[in-house]
């Protein structure tokens, strides 16, 4: 009984790792109506850069996490603007593509700079563990701050644009206008995809 508790604990603290890689999934599909398969290589390409920066460069890991996390938005910003921006009012096919593109290069980028074996980090959280009834919780003391969520729309239509194709105005959606303040309607509208 105590194997299948342990066994049961460990598969809850897993499937939350999956729900954030998930819900990560879900924020890129409801803010461009794409589906990005590039996504697990992205989060790849951050934790080897946290590891590069921690490990092979010797910065303390509190600043190796910021730093990644910087290099990790100019990697973002740098896709978006080569790759995806040019794919806006494409197919929703083409787009799929590129993201899938985009994965396997990422993938033999990283395999070429780091190999194939495995790589740790040590213990860098401070993690201890607690035994309760015979089974053992991970334990990790991390303190941050959270910002509050606030889900926004577009309200011009650059930033509708920018969703991606199938993207309806947000303009229709978030307000009762459906005219520009200069009376003109959106660049989505004035497409027929309003």
């Amino acid at each position: 009984m105590t194997d299948f508790l342990q066994l049961l604990v460990q598969g809850l603290a897993l499937g939350a790792a999956y729900a954030l890689v998930a819900l990560g999934f879900v924020v890129i599909y409801k803010a461009t109506a794409v589906i990005n398969f590039a996504h697990g290589e992205l989060m790849l390409l951050g934790a080897y850069l946290v590891y590069g920066l921690h490990v092979e460069a010797g910065l303390p890991f509190l600043l190796a996490v910021p730093l990644a996390m910087a290099l990790m938005a100019l990697v973002g910003w740098a896709v978006e603007r080569a790759l995806l921006r040019r794919m806006v009012g494409r197919p929703t096919f083409s787009v799929v593509m590129i993201t899938i593109g985009l994965a396997i290069v990422l993938r033999q980028v990283i395999t070429v700079r780091f190999g194939f074996d495995e790589r740790l980090l040590g213990d860098p959280w401070g993690s201890s563990a607690l035994a309760l009834g015979g089974v053992q919780f991970n334990v990790v003391s991390v303190w941050s701050r959270w910002p509050r969520a606030a889900r926004s729309s577009p309200s011009s239509s650059r930033s509708s644009a920018a969703r991606g194709p199938g993207s309806r105005c947000a303009r229709r959606r978030s307000t009762t206008r459906r005219r520009s303040p200069s009376g003109s309607r959106c660049a989505a509208c004035t497409r027929g995809r309003g």
